[in-house]
């Protein structure tokens, strides 16, 4: 309980101090537009029913794989979410309404790509997590293949793979801030983050399954 419950508050307040500083970025980049102010708060919004939907979609199936089972939620849960900002976006700021930061000039299509990206990146570093701490690929194999030939060797091997997974999180990271940024600017940045923590709900649920099986093994 305490591991599930600490871990959802710090994504909570992650999620909240996210969307209050991307209104203050609209509230400062679009003066008197409240449009701006409202889109990140209908982003989160529509987002977290598409998360309750995508429960629904969580089944085991033969497999009686139960991340395999999440993982439809998961999936199921970002491409109803992608299906739902576009009508969203269109009617909340408008698609091809034009609106300027500084120099820089962009559309309501541009912040959708925006929200989009932050939808991939967010299934990106779950795949890239998924491979690192997953018991069929081969960095939790190399772990275990070192722990044979004793304590020494395990350190240095689980330390040597600590270290090459955060390389492609990173990346990912990169690229994604680069892109939105040059699609929107700094506003761009920001509704791409929102969308990625929109998906809190079901990401929560994801990350639970650990600290549940811990328990119940424990």
């Amino acid at each position: 309980v305490g591991d599930c419950a600490g871990m959802a508050a710090d994504l909570f307040e992650t999620y909240a101090v996210t969307v209050v500083a991307t209104m203050v970025l609209a509230s400062i980049f679009f003066t008197g537009n409240q449009s701006m102010m409202v889109y990140p708060l209908a982003i989160g919004g529509v987002c977290i029913l598409t998360s309750i939907i995508g429960t629904f979609f969580v089944r085991l199936g033969r497999s009686k794989n139960i991340m395999g089972a999440l993982y439809k939620g998961f999936v199921a849960t970002a491409i109803l979410s992608l299906a739902a900002m576009y009508p969203l976006t269109d009617h909340v700021i408008g698609l091809e309404k034009v609106y300027k930061v500084a120099s820089q000039s962009f559309t309501g299509n541009d912040l959708f790509y925006c929200a989009v990206i932050g939808l991939i990146i967010t299934g990106l570093i779950i795949w890239v997590t998924e491979y690192y701490t997953g018991t069929d690929y081969r960095p939790v194999k190399s772990v275990a293949q070192s722990s044979t030939t004793g304590h020494g060797t395990n350190v240095i091997q689980g330390l040597a793979i600590s270290m090459e997974a955060t390389a492609l999180p990173a990346l990912i990271i990169v690229v994604g801030i680069i892109s939105t940024y040059t699609l929107a600017g700094l506003f761009g940045i920001a509704i791409a983050v929102t969308s990625m923590l929109a998906l809190t709900g079901m990401v929560v649920a994801l990350d639970a399954y650990g600290p549940v099986t811990d328990n119940a093994g424990g």
